[in-house]
């Protein structure tokens, strides 16, 4: 969970605020009955997470290049993720990871 939400605010800063230290980000986590959500907001500029592509797979790590697995890792590491994006701007993310059945 920490991988896929550093992830989340990594794109944030570098993708939706320029990389320029400007903008803000809110980071909620909440104990439900079946696991933890997660939700970070921020007013950066919008995107479409599905024309992200899916990095290259089952290549050696020096053609894997430095971006791209981002949203592709958090889909991966939690079981529900999902982008708002509200008509005053910005984006809401919500992330859910279910307790293991111990």
């Amino acid at each position: 969970m920490q991988l896929a939400l550093d992830e989340a605010c990594t794109n944030i800063i570098e993708h939706g605020y320029g990389g320029e230290g400007v903008g803000s980000i809110t980071i909620e986590t909440k104990l439900v009955p079946k696991g933890i959500q997660i939700v970070v907001q921020d007013t950066a500029k919008a995107f479409d997470p599905d024309s992200v592509p899916e990095p290259k797979l089952g290549v050696p790590l020096r053609d894997l290049g430095s971006r791209g697995a981002g949203v592709y890792l958090m889909r991966k590491i939690m079981d529900e993720v999902e982008f708002d994006f509200p008509k005053d701007g910005g984006t809401v993310l919500r992330m859910f990871k279910a307790k293991s059945e111990d």
